[in-house]
């Protein structure tokens, strides 16, 4: 007889696993959001794939993510927010004005971003991080 499959787990909590795939996507970057305000972007993870119809129209995620996100000052997330052309993205923030963002079509990015204070808000300024 075998052992059950233990759930995945992060910091406690349950992992969605849809059989995705993830790699690196964006690396760092720095410029101006919509906003004005400077921003640092650390590197992105990209998908092989979509999961909005895997994780239930993205509620396992969103179960999965609001008991991580909240506990370091972040807002849950509770709306999947549906775009144009088939895009959805869900969007928390927390008091300093750091984001977390994961949205997609048929493959899923996971996205931070933390405003800084820069007098030139140019990519020199990210010599030394790590690629």
């Amino acid at each position: 007889m075998g052992t059950a499959a233990k759930p995945f787990r992060v910091n406690g909590h349950p992992r969605v696993k849809a059989g995705l795939r993830w790699r690196a996507g964006d690396p760092y970057s720095i410029g101006e959001r919509t906003d004005g305000q400077c921003s640092l972007r650390l590197p992105t993870l990209r998908s092989d794939g979509d999961i909005v119809g895997a994780s239930e129209e993205f509620q396992k995620v969103m179960d999965a993510i609001n008991p991580v996100l909240e506990p370091n000052g972040f807002g849950p997330v509770s709306v999947l927010d549906e775009g144009s052309q088939g895009w959805w993205s869900v969007t928390s923030s927390n008091a300093q004005g750091a984001r977390v963002r994961i949205f997609g079509r048929t493959w899923v990015k996971l996205a931070f971003s933390v405003p800084v204070e820069s007098e030139t808000c140019a990519a020199g300024e990210l010599i030394g991080l790590a690629p």
